[in-house]
């Protein structure tokens, strides 16, 4: 499952997509979520990008997102703090597939 419960708020299973035309959610791919950031994956830009955009999804400081695992890969599980299930599923719309899907 692509997002779950966390002590501190929500835990969001993502794979990153660098170096595409514009910031997007991008849909699922397998048990994650798919995000389409423009910035390349050199030098963390993509993990800047990728927070800075899920920050204002959200809504939420950019300082609000941790990236647990995978800050160096496609893969990654990030925790968003102060924020529940309920609100980012509303945030990703109808398109992205609830937990009884």
């Amino acid at each position: 499952m692509f997002i779950q419960s966390h002590p501190d708020g929500v835990l969001l299973n993502v794979k990153v997509i660098p170096r595409s035309s514009g910031n997007s959610i991008s849909g699922l791919r397998g048990d994650r979520l798919a995000i389409k950031i423009t910035a390349p994956p050199a030098e963390g830009r993509a993990n800047k990008a990728l927070v800075k955009f899920l920050g204002k999804l959200f809504g939420i400081p950019p300082s609000a997102i941790t990236i647990l695992s995978g800050s160096s890969s496609r893969e990654k599980s990030l925790v968003l703090k102060g924020i529940d299930e309920e609100v980012v599923r509303g945030c990703l719309g109808p398109s992205i597939p609830g937990p009884d899907a």
